[in-house]
């Protein structure tokens, strides 16, 4: 068992220290399992870093970094790199080295393009892709079979990656802030999917096949320009969160009340003229927001619903 010293730390945090270059005093610690640059002033990371044979988790969040150094490939015992809030843009093929990565965070650089090498990371369970310039994802994207969590907000896709689609064991995924105008049909791939966010994207409507998502927890799809929702959502027995505020909806379907465990309910800035009686079903739900509803008539299963104690908005 390796034993941690003052002069040979297993964790260094250099984090806030106006860093322009790594220590030599890092370099040498060849027993290192964690290294922590993050807001610092480095433009480069030194070859050197090679002889940290050890590390496993590596951040450099919110430096002046413009490219994954290749060396870093060689780091094969690397499971967690955080190379977020830097000024990258290409992720170069090697990126398929690090087969022990289970976390990877490219968030807020200038990434145009991710490379099919990607999909050799079998470990990934965490990808964070937020705030660059992608607009697709490679095929091979499909081979992440246990990644869990997907982060690709804020780019610029105008069509819902399919590649997606193939991750059969994703819990969250987040892709708000794009401009996505229709989801495909094999999206009921995303069979273990709890969180679908896709509020800010340009979605006209809600295809069937977002009920074969059954076990589906939080639906959020804010500000788009949905018209019509599918009666087929009645299937989505498990939501609790449905956001739907933001849209351009007359209706909702009568399904809406048979969403049996529905907690939280946002109807809001729509063109709403209606609500379905079934409303008065939903007996575990908390709260409704009704607002900005101009034309809307408030039918009597309201009071039902403030008599159990949801809270009503209008």
């Amino acid at each position: 068992m390796t034993v941690c010293s003052k002069e040979h730390p297993l964790v260094e945090d250099l984090s806030k220290k106006n860093l322009q270059a790594v220590p030599q005093s890092i370099i040498e610690n060849v027993d290192l399992r964690e290294l922590y640059l993050d807001q610092n002033a480095l433009k480069q990371l030194p070859d050197s870093l090679t002889n940290l044979c050890s590390l496993q988790r590596l951040s450099v969040y919110r430096n002046h970094l413009t490219q994954f150094p290749d060396w870093l490939f060689e780091m094969n015992q690397l499971e967690k790199i955080n190379f977020s809030a830097n000024n990258i843009e290409i992720i170069p093929d090697g990126i398929g080295e690090l087969y022990r990565l289970n976390t990877l965070d490219l968030n807020h650089n200038s990434i145009a393009s991710i490379p099919e090498s990607i999909g050799r990371l079998s470990e990934l369970r965490f990808l964070y892709l937020a705030g660059n310039c992608l607009e697709i994802l490679p095929k091979s994207f499909s081979n992440l079979k246990n990644l869990l969590y997907l982060n690709i907000s804020d780019n610029r896709f105008t069509h819902f990656p399919e590649s997606i689609c193939g991750l059969t064991s994703l819990l969250e995924l987040r892709a708000y802030n794009n401009k996505i105008t229709s989801l495909p049909s094999n999206i009921i791939g995303l069979e273990s999917l709890r969180e679908l966010h896709l509020l800010n994207n340009s979605l006209t409507v809600i295809s069937e096949e977002i009920g074969e998502l059954t076990i589906l927890k939080k639906l959020i799809i804010q500000n788009n320009q949905l018209s019509q929702i599918s009666e087929n959502i009645r299937k989505l027995q498990n939501l609790t969160d449905l956001d739907l505020r933001t849209n351009r909806l007359i209706e909702v379907p009568t399904a809406l009340g048979e969403l049996s465990n529905l907690r939280y309910l946002d109807l809001r800035d729509n063109d709403l003229r209606f609500l379905p009686e079934s409303i008065a079903k939903l007996e575990k739900l908390e709260k409704i927001d009704l607002r900005l509803n101009k034309r809307l008539q408030l039918p009597p299963e309201i009071e039902i619903l403030k008599k159990r104690g949801c809270l009503v908005y209008v």
